[in-house]
């Protein structure tokens, strides 16, 4: 499998840079299917890396310097994985929604 570069990841959109981004590293669904798989984004691995990294690192790679994530059952988890971002050359900012229906408090939580 070729790896990703910057020059390769650049091809989906030339020109466009993302400013901020924002990343959902917990979720709860409600479909059984989904919740007997038990996947979550620090510690399933894609590519020998957690899927929350592997995101990061695609994000830095297409020029996007500061990131959001928002961290719900596994804060600590996410926080202990990325830290600051510093290792990707991001600025990480955290945001804990730990409830149920709190991501429609995101938009206030963030400003």
């Amino acid at each position: 499998m070729q790896a990703e570069t910057s020059e390769s990841l650049s091809r989906i959109n030339p020109g466009l840079k993302p400013r901020h981004a924002i990343l959902l590293a917990s979720w709860e669904s409600a479909d059984p299917h989904l919740q007997a798989l038990n996947i979550d984004c620090v510690n399933t691995q894609m590519m020998a890396r957690p899927l929350l990294q592997r995101s990061i690192e695609q994000l830095a790679a297409l020029g996007c310097r500061t990131m959001t994530v928002v961290t719900g059952t596994q804060d600590l988890a996410c926080k202990q994985l990325l830290g600051s971002g510093e290792r990707f050359g991001v600025t990480l900012h955290y945001v804990h929604a730990c409830e149920r229906n709190s991501l429609l408090t995101l938009p206030c939580a963030m400003i």
